[in-house]
């Protein structure tokens, strides 16, 4: 009887002590829970999950970022890359026209993220810390078919 007891009370300190893998992003960093629909910001090396689905992803880098900078006069808007890692571990580089007339999207379990922005937008002159970076996106979900 003690001897079960004992086995009992070691398997529930072990369930105890384990870190759901929804916890922690792929880069270290909190994983927070949205909805569908909601708009959310998603700093480098953090995640986001859309509650009681699959769909997740973190935000891992930005890879480039060539969009005109405020104050200057350039030939195009430019793009910005970033790379994000969905819940399988796929890796995805998604790219974000500075002229917002093309939201950029890709695709999650259950849905797709919408990305409304990186922040902060680049000003002549101004070196951007790359860990300050923050995706705008929106999660939405799947049309039934």
């Amino acid at each position: 009887m003690l001897f079960r007891l004992a086995s009992i009370l070691c398997v529930l300190l072990a369930f105890s002590c384990t870190k759901k893998v929804a916890d922690v992003a792929v880069g270290g960093g909190p994983m927070a829970t949205t909805t569908y629909g909601e708009q959310m910001e998603v700093l480098i090396g953090s995640g986001l999950i859309v509650a009681k689905t699959p769909s997740a992803f973190t935000f891992m880098e930005v890879v480039s970022d060539s969009r005109c900078p405020k104050g200057m006069d350039c030939i195009r808007a430019g793009e910005a890359i970033v790379r994000v890692v969905l819940a399988d571990g796929s890796e995805q580089n998604v790219e974000i026209n500075a002229d917002a007339k093309q939201p950029a999207y890709f695709a999650v379990p259950e849905g797709s993220v919408q990305v409304m922005g990186l922040e902060p937008y680049p000003q002549a002159r101004v070196k951007i810390d790359p860990a300050g970076y923050r995706l705008k996106v929106r999660v939405t979900k799947a049309a039934v078919q």
